[in-house]
């Protein structure tokens, strides 16, 4: 759906209206929604890339209701206000099903949110992560609509956010330490994303002709992180490599595609150890890129990763 069809589904209505009347008659910030008001709100204005409902929360807020305990003080609802009026809700959902279910009116904050445009409030939504309701991957994906815009599987797309993040570690996954905080914001690692979007495409038809087994191990971050920084660098070469090694179709002994085929299998990486997750890949691809053999892939902790034929050849620079 275009912005343009987006903005006449969301522009000023009675109940923009209703909302803002609200908003000004508040009570040191408080507001009383009725549950027909709540209805409405998400019937008309909830934001299209929506998660799906969670009926324990929802139930979860219910309790809170009914036991005495809410605080309407810390359960404001968010609102995206368009440039024509229109408004989207981006924060809230949940609450507004426990008005509903309640059938009574419950008192809460209403923040409205001025954006620049129906992109900007996808953005405002996405950067909506509650100590209780912290949207998963896949959530924040469906909502930035990544896979969409890119042209790759929504797994594929969930994955691509954390190895483009790798990436920007410098081929580093452990990202929580990184002194470029940025790597911790959703929004910025899928805009980061969005500029390896040929180099995805290029993954996804990797993955669509692997077997079961091999594309879920493929489809980890640390692994993905290296397919994608050999597309970008060494593309021809890069995509012969691991069609290769997904079809593996009589790969000799020893070659470096076949004995990461078999690493790749056979290997469990727990989260101490997620770093290997890079280095087996990239091993293999050094092997294969200097024309070796290799029999076997050994990872050496605290190892410099390096990868051949780009930036990282040498180690230390993205």
């Amino acid at each position: 759906m275009s912005e343009a069809v987006r903005k006449e589904t969301v522009g000023a209505t009675d109940l923009t209206k209703i909302i803002r009347s609200l908003v000004a008659k508040a009570d040191n910030g408080i507001v009383t929604v009725a549950p027909g008001i709540a209805k409405r709100i998400l019937d008309e204005i909830n934001y299209d890339r929506q998660r799906s409902v969670k009926q324990w929360r929802v139930k979860l807020n219910e309790s809170r209701i009914k036991d005495g305990v809410w605080n309407p003080y810390n359960s404001d609802l968010m609102i995206a206000v368009l440039p024509d009026g229109g408004m989207v809700l981006v924060n809230g959902q949940h609450r507004l099903h426990a008005f509903v279910a309640l059938g009574i009116p419950v008192k809460t904050g209403i923040k409205l949110v001025p954006v620049e445009s129906y992109e900007a409030a996808r953005v405002l939504y996405g950067q909506q992560d509650g100590v209780e309701g912290n949207r998963n991957p896949h959530e924040l994906v469906k909502a930035a609509g990544l896979d969409e815009a890119i042209q790759v599987a929504p797994k594929t797309a969930e994955i691509l956010v954390k190895a483009v993040a790798i990436i920007e570690n410098r081929m580093e996954p452990d990202t929580r330490t990184s002194s470029n905080v940025r790597l911790r914001d959703f929004t910025y690692r899928s805009q980061k994303s969005m500029e390896w979007d040929r180099e995805a495409r290029d993954v996804q038809a990797i993955l669509d002709i692997a077997d079961p087994a091999l594309r879920a191990k493929l489809r980890r971050a640390s692994t993905m992180s290296v397919m994608l920084y050999t597309l970008r660098h060494q593309r021809e070469k890069a995509q012969y490599f691991w069609t290769s090694l997904a079809e593996n179709d009589g790969l000799p002994k020893r070659d470096p595609r076949n004995t990461l085929h078999i690493d790749l299998l056979t290997r469990t990486l727990s989260t101490g150890n997620l770093r290997q997750g890079v280095q087996q890949s990239a091993l293999a691809w050094n092997a294969w890129f200097q024309g070796r053999q290799l029999k076997i892939i050994k990872c050496i902790t605290g190892a410099e990763i390096t990868i051949s034929g780009t930036p990282l050849a040498k180690g230390g620079a993205k």
